[in-house]
């Protein structure tokens, strides 16, 4: 980020890394414990919560007077504009199979659901269907994940840094029958002040639900220029394999998890 953000509350999913400096000057003695109150699954809950993660005890005496303080100023933060990509891909982000309690066994990410050549009836695309995203070495993509679920998913992808765009509503009943995702008329929601400006590689994908707990559909949209690591030389035509994924334990490990090619 380009400067320090001061936050009391913090959604952090799995994966994501924040650097967090705490002021606890003035509190010798005391102690202070770091509380999750975020259900599990996200925003649904159901199963087992995790309330306490890690106690801070003031006790360690200092050496020195404390002379340190936060820059006024970090990384600077270019923006890739939404006009430089060259090419924009839809995701879905779908769920199959549930337990006996009702949770979801299976998740997928990618095809369509009127995609019948995938391995998946529904069309959802498992770890072992053909590779279907393939950006060229160099250019710069825009990246709608396609939320059919009711979970929040943390979507990392390999090699690249991205930026967060907006995250939009959509016709789910519109893109069920018919592939095509079709936004509503509904002002795009803004990244969080920690999302943007940033750079990031991991995004939370959440869900679009109503009041009763229902799906409604929520596209999160991301930007990034897939460069090759280390500008090495590009052997045209050659596929450079990466992956993408939900960083859900559960979820990764159940075929949500895709191969994805950049193409020299």
């Amino acid at each position: 980020m380009p400067a320090p953000l001061q936050l009391s509350d913090l959604l952090i999913a799995p994966a994501e890394r924040f650097d967090l400096v705490i002021d606890f000057a003035g509190t010798h003695g005391k102690s202070f414990t770091l509380l999750n109150d975020a259900p599990a699954p996200f925003p649904g809950g159901g199963e087992v919560d995790l309330p306490e993660i890690m106690q801070f005890r003031v006790t360690k005496p200092l050496s020195g007077r404390d002379s340190s303080s936060l820059p006024r100023h970090l990384k600077p933060i270019t923006l890739l504009p939404a006009a430089a990509a060259v090419r924009e891909r839809f995701i879905m982000l779908s769920e199959a199979d549930r337990d006996s309690d009702g949770f979801p066994i299976i998740g997928e990410l990618g095809g369509s659901p009127l995609d019948a050549t995938l391995s998946n009836p529904t069309g959802g695309a498992r770890w072992d269907d053909p590779v279907t995203e393939a950006p060229e070495a160099g250019t710069v993509e825009i990246w709608n994940l396609v939320n059919t679920t009711t979970d929040g998913h943390p979507i990392h992808l390999h090699l690249v840094q991205f930026q967060v765009l907006e995250r939009r509503t959509f016709d789910l009943s519109h893109f069920m029958k018919t592939g095509k995702v079709l936004f509503k008329h509904e002002p795009p929601i803004p990244p969080e002040a920690n999302e943007r400006p940033a750079f990031k590689d991991t995004i939370k994908a959440f869900p679009g639900l109503d009041a009763d707990g229902n799906v409604t559909g929520l596209v999160t949209r991301v930007i990034a220029r897939f460069d090759l690591p280390n500008s090495g030389a590009v052997t045209p035509g050659k596929k450079y394999r990466y992956v993408f994924h939900c960083h859900i334990l559960e979820h990764e490990d159940n075929e949500m998890m895709r191969p994805y090619d950049v193409v020299g």
